[in-house]
């Protein structure tokens, strides 16, 4: 740093009266008032990067900041850049992985990381377009302000991407780093870049979701298709039970790929997403865990599977992270399995007593278990000393009377959070089984 402000005033001191006072309005003001001189020509001359970065930054601040109150002196700075036209389209720039990559670094070797990002972000742009380029102060990313007074509007997509896709190549090939690139819109107001540059920041999270190496557009985002992504959260990890109970790791590959597609499209957000699967897997090991499975084995796997998760910089990651803990869920329900029925039985009992108040059918509890519906109804009789119906109904019922006595919700309320859907069935069979009526146990 101290460097670097040596070389900034031995460049200010090789300059005249008039650039000196110039340069220092075009700093503070954007445009210089008051000097007799009207050429700032100068500035493109140095070799030195210095006063460069320093217009470059403020340029670009007032821009996607929107500082209306110096944007208005801006088309002068646009011509001293070399410029044809205030820039249209903002991309923003992030190296890949850069929290692993920056980790063991000192802040000046950072620095000089990004140093070496923004110079040949510059050298690829000289090669192929008009445009400025700066790191922003105390982040990660690069902002890129494209001109486009060379093409129509309906052109600017096509070009934009042309741009960003060689970029992104030529860093690969010039570095040994790789980059994700998102663009914003055509802008045609510049006092509105700063919405082009929130589209663009905010499109850069989807990398998370395409994965490293990408150009990303704002489109990518508004022509998501939701529609046939409308189920509930809540059944996740009622799926994910269900698929590990197969003991099938192509099942639960192909449940979890589904979930995974529904957040994506729900919930574009990293850390969202990451939220969400972490819920998931940590109601697994709580499920799994109650039927017997080692709870220190578990949950100290599930530890390491919480840690990556949050390191992840990718959907595809995650994905194989969660997939390893699945595989190791199967082996942990095989090596259990030694009394094969009784295990099976006991999940039964644990599956429906998380899942009480959802539609539950003997069916489903067939297909979890590997069973014929007629098999399974012998089992429960077996193992329970009553029909699936019967059991069902009774788990739902000590759950309504548990409610009754320690919640303050009103007896439809409770009726629908037990699992049932008709008020006078529901009355009807706590009457039976508890030879009172529901409001009576209330009292």
């Amino acid at each position: 740093m101290e460097k670097k402000v040596k070389e900034i005033l031995h460049e200010i001191e090789e300059l005249s009266f008039e650039e000196r006072k110039d340069l220092l309005n075009v700093l503070v003001n954007g445009e210089a008032k008051d000097s007799k001189s009207n050429d700032l020509s100068f500035i493109k001359s140095f070799t030195n990067y210095s006063f460069k970065d320093i217009v470059i930054a403020e340029y670009i601040n007032d821009l996607i900041y929107g500082k209306i109150g110096r944007i208005k002196n801006i088309k002068r700075i646009t011509n001293i850049l070399g410029l044809g036209d205030i820039p249209k389209i903002v991309m923003v720039i992030l190296c890949d992985d850069w929290v692993n990559v920056s980790k063991n670094l000192k802040n000046n070797e950072r620095y000089n990381v990004k140093r070496k990002l923004i110079n040949t972000i510059r050298s690829a742009s000289e090669n192929i377009c008009k445009s400025v380029a700066e790191t922003l102060v105390g982040t990660d990313k690069i902002v890129l302000l494209l001109d486009c007074s060379s093409i129509q509007e309906e052109e600017s997509d096509k070009y934009s991407n042309e741009i960003a896709i060689y970029i992104k190549e030529y860093i690969k090939k010039y570095t040994s780093y790789t980059v994700s690139i998102s663009i914003s819109r055509y802008c045609n107001d510049y006092r509105k870049l700063c919405d082009a540059y929130e589209e663009a920041f905010q499109t850069l999270n989807f990398s998370f979701v395409n994965g490293k190496d990408t150009v990303l557009k704002y489109r990518d985002l508004t022509n998501l298709d939701y529609k046939n992504y409308n189920k509930a959260e809540f059944y996740f990890e009622e799926d994910m039970i269900k698929s590990l109970n197969t003991l099938s790791e192509a099942l639960c590959k192909e449940k979890f790929d589904e979930i995974c597609n529904v957040l994506i499209c729900t919930y574009y957000m990293p850390e969202i997403i990451k939220s969400f699967v972490i819920r998931i897997v940590f109601a697994l090991a709580r499920y799994f865990s109650d039927l017997g499975i080692d709870y220190n084995l578990i949950f100290n796997y599930l530890t390491g599977v919480i840690a990556e998760i949050i390191r992840s910089v990718s959907i595809d990651s995650i994905k194989q992270v969660c997939n390893e803990f699945f595989e190791f869920i199967i082996l942990q329900i095989k090596i259990k399995k030694e009394d094969y029925n009784a295990y099976t039985m006991e999940n039964v009992r644990n599956y429906i007593d998380n899942y009480y108040n959802t539609d539950i059918y003997l069916k489903d509890i067939a297909d979890m278990c590997g069973w014929s519906q007629y098999y399974c109804s012998r089992m429960f009789k077996v193992y329970f000393r009553n029909s699936f119906k019967k059991y069902l109904i009774d788990v739902r019922l000590e759950k309504a009377k548990e409610l009754l006595i320690l919640s303050n919700l009103s007896i439809e309320e409770i009726c629908v959070k037990s699992g049932f859907n008709d008020i006078g069935y529901f009355s009807k069979s706590f009457k039976k089984k508890f030879k009172l009526p529901p409001s009576k146990i209330r009292k």
